[in-house]
């Protein structure tokens, strides 16, 4: 049988006799799939049968995909039963208890299966994610067991290790367990350990290319003092810090203060770990230059030969990815719909503005509450039995009916999509069908005048299917036939779309404009009404909103008034002191590119209206939003003025054409705030602020 060599599908490694257990010590998903899938590949090529237990780097469903990429066929061989991929729970834990003897024999009994359906031998593979720290010298004896079993078997065995989990000690011990180790070395396969190796010389090899390989900051620290005592270059340069200049400082230098203290904080995640033996999270951290930024930290416990105990800890910098969380909540929190998420058993985990509103319910009422608390049913239990039936088919879309909290019950339409990685989640969009009807019932009143006053043809599609596959030119019919006769109302929607080539043009054009044409007063009326009416709507909206949540919202709100305008406006909206919007005014309005504003106005402005916050927005009618030199320098003064009075400027926003450009978002705000306390600290008198004049901005105080 030793002489009996299989291919393996590892090219560093080629082929190899039944027998042989194999390390590899993976960094991403993907390095696990580029070495696994041609493994399995091989042994469904060589007639073995396969079994690949998956851990939570990669789920049972991602390992079916990656299989079904690289061979065509592959759902034959599943079928047949000659590959098996098993999640780890359902084979080494048994009641979140791991049983060596139980996997051993588990195995054989797998073999013998296989030699007896008449295939060769049997190809494994277990991914080690899992193990935790009680688990972990339970695992290493069970390991070793395998190494000094499996050469009597018709058996291939490739375990999977997880890098960063694993310290110099930890990863040799893995090493000692198997004929051969794996690693990715600059981007290649790399044989890193055998029979063949002095052992002596592997810490030295795996620590060189652990770091060679690592784009994470990596560190340990004493156990007894809580003092770094070793960083990698990526984590000195992370926190802005010279080499070597960490070392032997105690570990809160990197811990910006929040609730907690830096100490507080520091002590808090060792407390964590000393209890659990590994921790995992998101901490706030701070530069040398005194910089906050977020990190996700992967800590554990570990023994070191020269320091004994140590933390061992990666950090990954996940600023970016906070901020683009924040603004992908921003979105949903000012989605006109309702959102929320829950689990599997219907409880509220997430929730909208939109959706508290609609139901009248505060969200910290609604986290307490599960959806079958607000949903109108016949029999309460039909809840769970359509929770059920959703995770069966992944998604649904229906109506149904909520209770508000002040007892009116709404009719919604609900569209959800079930996400089963990790614990389970419902991911829930919601929107009020009441708008829709009260359409219906529109339409139901129509059908009545219709016997009164005989409607066009255009008029009775209109009613029949809204702006559906309505040409620009009919629905300027349609506008105009309400004061004018079907034939005039014909030529005269034709002859603005010849002079105004498009709807949007039409309904942006100047009443000078419109009477060219022959637009007569009594439908200038009904253009304007048309034009005017969305957006008292969205000022209702926007007013009654809570809580002002983001710079999108308030482009959503003046996008509709302000896109088409021929000249610069610059509106003001006014907050109180809990962000709630007070009112928006059109404080200056200017020429195509040329706008006047004098800041004591707007102070005098906002203390008038009693405002403790501010939003600036303006125009730019060349459709580009891309601030000038002037708007910054504008902006800028506007924000030290605002601070003097103590009143907060929150945003400048430029719209343009179909986008926006937003100070607060870009970090203006911040910078010229950091600014004006700078200078305070330095000692600046602001007494008073000169005249600036600006090529765009003609500014007076």
């Amino acid at each position: 049988m030793a002489n009996e060599d299989r291919k393996l599908g590892i090219d560093v490694l080629g082929a190899l006799p039944w027998g042989e257990h194999i390390c590899y010590f993976y960094k991403t998903k993907q390095d696990l799939v580029d070495v696994l899938v041609p493994y399995f590949k091989a042994g469904l090529e060589n007639n073995e049968s396969c079994i690949w237990i998956t851990s939570e780097t990669i789920s049972k469903k991602v390992a079916e995909e990656a299989m079904g990429k690289a061979i065509p066929d592959f759902p034959k061989y599943l079928a047949s039963g000659q590959i098996e991929i098993i999640p780890h729970t359902d084979w080494y834990l048994k009641g979140d208890i791991f049983n060596a003897k139980r996997v051993l024999n588990a195995w054989l009994d797998k073999l013998e299966r296989a030699i007896a359906s008449g295939y060769d031998g049997l190809r494994v593979s277990g991914d080690t994610a899992w193990v935790k720290r009680k688990d972990w010298d339970k695992f290493c004896t069970y390991e070793k067991e395998v190494n000094n079993a499996i050469s009597k078997y018709r058996m291939l065995a490739l375990c999977t290790y997880l890098l960063y989990k694993y310290g110099t000690s930890q990863a040799l011990k893995v090493m000692s367990n198997h004929r051969y180790s794996l690693m990715k070395y600059k981007d290649q396969l790399t044989l890193i350990g055998s029979s063949e190796y002095q052992r002596t010389e592997a810490p030295l090899l795996f620590q060189s290319r652990i770091e060679a390989n690592m784009s994470e900051g990596y560190s340990f620290i004493t156990a007894d003092d809580s003092v770094i005592r070793y960083t990698n270059p990526q984590f000195e340069a992370m926190f802005g810090y010279e080499t070597g200049e960490m070392l032997g400082k105690h570990v809160s230098i990197i811990n910006a203060p929040t609730e907690k203290s830096p100490e507080e904080t520091a002590n808090t995640i060792l407390g964590l770990l000393n209890k659990n033996g590994e921790w995992k999270g998101e901490v706030k951290n701070i530069k040398k230059d005194g910089t906050p930024f977020w990190c996700y930290a992967n800590a554990f416990v570990a023994d070191h030969p020269e320091y004994g105990r140590v933390y061992v800890s990666m950090h990954t910098d996940i600023t970016e990815l906070k901020k683009a969380e924040e603004k992908e909540q921003a979105i949903i929190d000012s989605a006109i719909d309702g959102f929320w998420t829950s689990d599997e058993n219907g409880k509220f985990l997430e929730i909208n503005d939109s959706y508290c509103q609609m139901i009248g319910y505060t969200r910290e009422q609604l986290l307490k509450m599960s959806v079958s608390d607000v949903e109108v049913l016949e029999r309460p239990e039909d809840t769970a039995t359509h929770i059920k039936n959703i995770i069966l088919r992944g998604s649904d879309r229906f109506k149904t009916q909520h209770r508000c909290k002040d007892g009116k019950i709404i009719d919604l339409e609900i569209n959800v999509v079930y996400y089963k990685e990790g614990k389970g989640q419902f991911f829930v969009f919601i929107h009020d069908l009441t708008a829709l009807k009260h359409a219906m019932e529109s339409q139901t009143v129509l059908s009545r005048v219709k016997s009164e006053r005989h409607l066009t043809a255009l008029q009775e599609r209109f009613v029949r299917e809204g702006f559906k596959e309505l040409e620009d030119r009919e629905i300027i019919e349609l506008l105009l036939s309400l004061v004018l006769p079907v034939q005039k109302a014909k030529q005269l929607a034709k002859a603005c779309m010849e002079q105004f080539k498009n709807l949007r043009d039409f309904l942006a054009a100047s009443p000078e404009e419109l009477q060219q044409t022959g637009i007569t007063p009594a439908c200038m009326f009904c253009i304007k009404l048309l034009h005017e009416l969305p957006v008292k709507v969205l000022k209702q909206r926007i007013v009654a909103r809570s809580i002002y949540k983001s710079s999108l919202e308030v482009f959503d709100y003046l996008y509709y008034s302000m896109r088409d305008l021929k000249k610069e406006v610059f509106k003001v909206i006014y907050l109180n002191n809990r962000s709630q919007i007070i009112d928006t005014v059109d404080l200056f309005e200017g020429t195509v590119d040329n706008i006047p504003i004098h800041p004591r106005e707007i102070i005098e402005s906002a203390l008038t209206q009693g405002a403790k916050a501010l939003i600036f927005v303006h125009n730019h009618p060349t459709g580009d939003p891309s601030p000038s030199y002037s708007d910054k320098q504008l902006t800028r003064d506007l924000v030290f003025v605002g601070n003097i009075l103590q009143i907060k400027v929150l945003d400048h926003i430029i719209i343009g054409g179909d986008s926006y450009f937003s100070f607060a978002d870009e970090g203006f705000i911040q910078k010229y705030d950091d600014n004006f306390f700078n200078l305070k600290i330095q000692g600046t008198r602001f007494e008073s602020l000169p005249n600036v004049h600006h090529h765009r901005h003609q500014i007076s105080v």
